[in-house]
């Protein structure tokens, strides 16, 4: 079984395939059991979506490709009503970097060890290596990080990119 399927074409409990689910349907994703499906039938990368707790699977098209579905999913709650979105309708995205311990290097080490979850000696080694990628993502975020490194002194670096970047491994 492949997993994120369970509940939807298989069964966990009675071990067995779910049968009016629909054979070339592959769940990607679900908000509150509604999934978001690719038909791997077809050689296009639309998401369907249906209720769940129906009593029958009724899908529509949720999302026209794979693209907009991720885009959708990328973007925080609440982005809309806040006027994020740059003069040409996109989102601006940002990487932040630490390239140096600035004026006070123990809170610099602080700030990697929480970002990071890690002990001072990996930390340590981090930031030997600078520089560090601390953030990467829209401008909200990256404006709450600038404003943290500000605080604690430490040298870092804020660079633009494109959404191609940021969905780049």
């Amino acid at each position: 079984m492949v997993e994120g399927q369970s509940g939807y074409n298989y069964n966990p409990v009675t071990e067995e395939v779910i049968a009016d689910w629909p054979r070339d349907y592959l769940v990607i994703a679900s908000d509150e059991g509604d999934p978001y499906c690719l038909d791997l039938s077809r050689g296009d990368t639309v998401i369907y979506t249906a209720r769940h707790g129906e009593g029958s699977w009724d899908f529509s098209v949720g999302y026209d490709n794979l693209t907009e579905f991720l885009y959708s999913v990328l973007l925080p709650r609440g982005i809309e009503e806040e006027g994020e979105r740059g003069e040409d309708g996109q989102l601006d995205y940002y990487k932040v970097f630490i390239t140096g311990p600035g004026t006070d290097k123990i809170k610099t080490l602080v700030f990697i060890k929480k970002v990071f979850s890690c002990d001072y000696a990996l930390a340590k080694t981090y930031l030997e290596a600078a520089p560090l990628l601390v953030y990467k993502g829209i401008a909200r975020g990256s404006a709450k990080i600038e404003d943290q490194l500000k605080s604690i002194g430490a040298d870092y670096e804020l660079q633009q990119i494109s959404v191609d970047e940021f969905l780049k491994q």
